[in-house]
């Protein structure tokens, strides 16, 4: 049950959708689309990102330690200090069980998560 019942109605949907806009405001052009898969990739996995997914992106997306521009830990760090995610004893995981599942419901439906990539 969620406890922010004020973001249910047509209101809270506006203001969910605002979370997506803000990370286009806030990120750089190429790191929009990481950030979105990272987040989607949780909402599919429980709220999710356990430090083997985490790695497997860096992997993908900044091979051999990535050169110049932001690695995967300072997008993460953004994703935490915006209010998306929060450290968990298994990785990081979604701050709001409401927004993993709008984020889920509004991203996941094609998304392949990358172990079965």
């Amino acid at each position: 049950m969620y406890t922010q019942y004020a973001l249910l109605g047509a209101h809270g949907q506006g203001a969910l959708a605002h979370y997506e806009e803000r990370l286009k405001m806030v990120l750089a052009h190429d790191y929009f689309p990481v950030a979105l898969e990272l987040l989607t990739e949780a909402s599919l996995n429980e709220g999710l990102l356990t430090s083997e997914t985490i790695a497997q992106y860096s992997d993908l997306y900044m091979p051999s330690g990535g050169s110049e521009g932001m690695s995967i830990v300072d997008l993460l760090d953004i994703l935490k200090h915006d209010g998306y995610l929060e450290t968990h004893e298994e990785g990081l995981c979604f701050v709001s069980g409401l927004l993993q599942d709008w984020w889920q419901a509004r991203h996941g439906a094609y998304f392949i998560p990358i172990a079965q990539r």
